[in-house]
């Protein structure tokens, strides 16, 4: 029991220390690729028939197509549609402003994770500064 009592303390101990920087380092990675959420299609062998055939193609083509959709970044394309009177440069520099916009985003997990650590960092110093304070007094 006493070894029991012994390695809880311990396993608290080392969670307290060192978790908090564990989820600060899981927040500076970089996010993952998007990954189409579809389950891929078995392709069609020689052995099968013609209507088999056929159907599996367009189920291969469908899930290129959802897949397209769900993850335009991942094909290297730009999600917008140029449009009437807009010129290539124009396109390319919406391109460029759309997926500046996306890095941002993806970047203030990590920042909010951090300002909440120095919020807190700060907070406990203020508590020791007022306690100090305290003490003088009387």
């Amino acid at each position: 029991m006493v070894a029991t009592i012994a390695m809880w303390i311990v396993f608290a101990t080392l969670h307290i220390v060192y978790v908090p920087d564990f989820m600060l380092h899981i927040a500076a990675l970089p996010k993952p690729t998007c990954v189409c959420s579809l389950p891929f299609v078995d392709p069609a062998t020689e052995k099968d028939s013609e209507e088999k055939k056929a159907t599996v193609k367009y189920a291969i083509a469908e899930r290129d197509y959802l897949c397209a959709y769900e993850c335009p970044a991942a094909q290297g394309e730009c999600p917008l549609s140029k449009e009437e009177g807009q010129s290539y440069a124009e396109y390319k520099a919406a391109c460029a402003a759309l997926k500046d916009s996306d890095k941002a985003e993806e970047e203030e997990p990590l920042t909010a994770a951090i300002e909440e650590d120095e919020d807190e960092e700060d907070l406990e110093e203020d508590d020791d500064e007022d306690e100090d304070f305290e003490i003088e007094e009387e």
